[in-house]
């Protein structure tokens, strides 16, 4: 997809690599792929996918129990 450009279809792997991490129990990996796709999604404008994904990086950080982080990005939304 990088040898493509495909930025949109690099951001939908990422978000589901966080998916997997995440349903996978490895929060810490998950908020790295969802912060990567965040990133892409917000350079596209693609902001109904930012705001799905802002969502999901505020639970995992809930689940972590970091609840500052977690109202930031609920925030965000």
């Amino acid at each position: 997809l990088e040898k493509l450009g495909d930025e949109e279809g690099i951001a939908m792997v990422l978000n589901n690599l966080g998916i997997l991490s995440d349903s996978m129990n490895d929060k810490e990996k998950a908020l790295e792929y969802y912060e990567k796709s965040v990133e892409i999604n917000e350079r596209l404008g693609n902001t109904q996918v930012t705001a799905y994904l802002l969502h999901n990086i505020g639970i995992v950080y809930e689940y972590l129990g970091n609840l500052q982080k977690a109202l930031e990005n609920f925030k965000a939304l």
